[in-house]
Formats: C-alpha cells, structure tokens, sequence
C-alpha cells in the first residue's frame, strides 16, 4: 500500500533538509576563507637581515657535498635579492643548490634553490631576477 505523508511531515521534513544546507553551506565557507589565510600566511617570505648575517655557504644538492662560502658582497646581493623576489605560489622542484645562511645568533636558515627560483620551509617559491644562484654558483667554480 502506498501511503501519503501529512503535509505537516513533509513540511518538517524540507525544513530539515533546507537547515542542513544551509549549515554544509557555512561550513563549506569558514574552512574556504581559513584555508585562504593560511596560504596567505604561509606565502609570506621571512626576509634576511644582512646586519646579522655572520656567513653564506651554498652547495650543490649532490653526493660530492662541496661546500663555498659566499664573498660578503655575495651574500648581501642574495639577501637583497631574497627580500626583493617575486612570489610566485606554490611549486615542487628539485633543488639544485642548498644555500645555508648562518646568523650571528647561532640560528642557520636554510634554503632550496634552482637557477633563479629560491623557498624556504615550505613549497612556496619565490623568483630571484637574473638567475643569480646559478650566477654565484659558477663564479666560485
């Protein structure tokens, strides 16, 4: 037998179904706008204060391991360049050269690098103009 439903119970029931909308809805909408702050923050670069920079050394991401350190006009021409980079979101490559900054604190930063492209802590890239890595690089070879 087929039975019909009060038109109290349906409408309950559309209510029901319209509130847990609505509610998927909002939900839906705080973790979008939380997950745009967090890449927001997360893009943030952390600049590098060349005054209390002890030393720069850099390597090449390979078994050999050798290690150059940067002149000090090197280094503060990459710290410039770092604090100048164009971010450009999210990326994965492989890194080329390892660059290991080294404070008068003790603290060691330590950056992935490809030619021209440099991250930190996390896959978010900023690009160095003039492919200065490589640049540096090759003038210590």
């Amino acid at each position: 037998m087929l039975t019909i439903a009060r038109p109290q119970t349906y409408q309950l029931l559309m209510r029901k179904i319209i509130l847990q909308a609505v509610l998927m809805f909002c939900a839906f909408l705080c973790a979008s706008i939380e997950m745009a702050v967090m890449a927001e923050s997360a893009q943030e670069r952390n600049e590098i204060d060349f005054e209390s920079v002890k030393y720069v050394a850099m390597t090449q991401n390979s078994k050999e391991g050798k290690r150059i350190r940067l002149s000090n006009s090197q280094a503060r021409e990459l710290s410039k360049r770092w604090n100048q980079a164009r971010p450009i979101g999210l990326c994965k490559f492989y890194a080329k050269y390892i660059i290991y900054i080294h404070g008068k604190n003790g603290e060691t930063r330590t950056f992935r690098a490809t030619e021209d492209t440099m991250k930190e802590e996390n896959d978010y890239c900023f690009v160095l103009e003039g492919g200065y890595v490589g640049t540096v690089w090759n003038s210590k070879q």
